[in-house]
């Protein structure tokens, strides 16, 4: 991923589409595997902020807006604590 973001065959933009669609696929149809049972939509201008970064070379870090899970079993900064139960979505 970095070296295709670094060379500029792939956007930061398109990255996060790409594993939206993904999540889509396995997991709100399809195989509905819930490997993935909650989404932070409220990051969807992160990518773009870094796209116009790397243009300009400010980069905050190499892995500035590449793509990750975290485990919801654990306190992040605007995510839920669901233990993999999207009912404890709200909470």
């Amino acid at each position: 991923m970095l070296y295709l973001l670094s060379t500029g065959a792939v956007t930061n933009t398109e990255l996060y589409a790409l594993y939206l669609h993904r999540i889509s696929t396995y997991d709100a149809r399809g195989l509905f595997i819930n490997s993935v049972p909650l989404v932070n939509l409220s990051l969807s201008a992160k990518p773009a902020a870094s796209d116009a970064r790397r243009a300009s070379r400010k980069l905050l870090s190499k892995l500035d807006s590449i793509p990750y899970t975290l485990k919801d079993g654990f306190k992040y900064l605007g995510m839920a604590v669901t233990a993999s139960g999207p009912a404890f979505a709200n909470l």
